[in-house]
């Protein structure tokens, strides 16, 4: 029980410094999050060997959460001094209150978690060993899960990179000319430099997650043997390594969607994924574990860029079309001409 507290406990303060890490870098601040990671890594490491000395594994992930609180409490110093709060609220409302404004991106958040984690749903009622109350685990089915996403996390890495530094530029001149009120000329030369970049990006993230798939594909005949996988383990991994593929692409589809502010882009892309996985599951989970998660987010991925293709295809009318023409309210000065 203590193990699954802490381990819980992980996931919560993992969660926290991954949206402290991206509003970091957003800020283009990349000093506090290479120090703060390479320091509470070492840590963590260091006090997780002590505490196992000490008093066993259960213990070695309190010297892992204490290296995650240093990553979080100093990457909090940064996020204070850049985050800009305005008047006091009242905070108990805050929650409440994002949740009214942004509808459409919080029934994404939730149905993306679902989307990614519903074939693990089934495969607990279905081949599910209960470890203590309340904790059921499918070894068979968790772990070539666990390792196939592994397979994407270098992608992951460079597309959160890629869209918050270089990216993010170009997205701002852009944005910044049609703010400005330039002429339609220097528009469209950010619009195409805005264009190249999209492109580059998005080969170079597409070109580095098929070279990590075939070379999980590749591995995963000597990593079943390492681990003693069966058959339905060996295929769950395989399949797993697909999806993980899969899910990273949908993700940087959305993260895309979102900087144009097309949040209903996600939203019925995670609804997709999550109604597919989970009906692909209950089918043929027995069988061809996985294949829901692959074909789920592989149906949401391909929905979503071409969705989102469809609109930036024709950015520009779009942006005239739902902004409010920036002309100031003028009198209209009637001159008579009046005979003496």
């Amino acid at each position: 029980m203590v193990q699954l507290l802490l381990f819980s406990y992980s996931l919560i303060v993992l969660t926290v410094v991954w949206v402290q890490t991206i509003f970091v870098t957003t800020m283009m601040v990349f000093t506090p999050v290479l120090v703060g990671f390479a320091v509470g890594n070492v840590l963590g490491l260091m006090l997780s060997v002590q505490f196992f000395k000490i008093k066993g594994e259960n213990f070695a992930y309190l010297g892992y959460n204490f290296g995650l609180m240093f990553i979080l409490f100093f990457l909090h110093v940064f996020v204070k001094r850049y985050l800009y709060t305005g008047a006091k609220s009242k905070r108990s409302l805050i929650l409440w209150r994002a949740i009214r404004t942004f509808k459409a991106q919080t029934i994404t958040g939730v149905l993306t978690y679902l989307a990614a984690w519903v074939d693990d749903f089934v495969a607990w009622i279905y081949i599910g060993k209960p470890i203590v109350k309340g904790f059921v685990f499918a070894p068979s089915y968790d772990v070539p899960m666990f390792l196939s996403y592994l397979f994407i996390i270098p992608t992951l890495t460079l597309f959160v990179l890629s869209l918050e530094t270089n990216f993010y530029l170009k997205y701002r001149m852009f944005y910044q000319s049609l703010e400005e009120n330039r002429t339609i000329k220097y528009v469209k030369i950010n619009k195409r430099i805005l264009d190249d970049n999209i492109s580059s990006t998005t080969k170079t993230i597409f070109a580095v997650q098929f070279a990590f798939v075939l070379l999980g594909l590749t591995l995963s005949g000597y990593i079943g043997r390492i681990v003693q996988f069966d058959e339905y383990s060996l295929k769950a991994l395989r399949f797993g390594i697909l999806g993980a593929a899969a899910n990273g692409a949908f993700l940087y589809v959305s993260l895309l969607a979102y900087y144009f502010d097309l949040a209903e882009i996600p939203m019925r892309s995670a609804m997709i994924a999550f109604v597919t996985n989970l009906v692909v599951s209950l089918l043929y989970l027995r069988t061809f574990p996985a294949l829901g998660f692959l074909v789920g987010f592989s149906l949401a991925t391909l929905y979503g860029w071409v969705s989102f293709k469809r609109v930036y295809r024709d950015l520009l009318r779009f942006e005239f079309i739902r902004r409010e023409i920036g002309i100031a309210a003028r009198q209209v000065i009637v001159h008579e001409n009046v005979e003496k």
